[in-house]
């Protein structure tokens, strides 16, 4: 029989891992080439971001122990934080 909840958190982080591949070549691409450009740009810590939550949220579900699923949970909520913070007016001019 299918376990249809693990094919459906194994998709979740697969999806996870496309977008932050596509987050990264995107703004690769529209930086010129510069890496140290990438990581300065909100589009990419935001997308970044949204993979890895979207990571770690699978993560929550797949793992066996509590004691992982605690681990994955607490990355999973600074990911959320840090989508919070890029995502704020005037978090890349340094205006608060």
């Amino acid at each position: 029989m299918i376990d249809w909840l693990s094919v459906l958190l194994n998709s979740v982080w697969i999806f996870g891992l496309v977008v932050i591949l596509a987050v990264a070549s995107y703004t690769y691409w529209r930086t010129g080439g510069s890496l140290r450009r990438c990581f300065h740009d909100r589009v990419f810590q935001i997308g970044l971001s949204a993979g890895a939550l979207s990571l770690c949220l699978a993560m929550v579900g797949l793992a066996e122990s509590w004691g992982w699923r605690g681990a994955w949970g607490i990355l999973a909520f600074l990911f959320i934080i840090q989508i919070w913070h890029s995502w704020r007016p005037g978090a890349m001019t340094g205006e608060e």
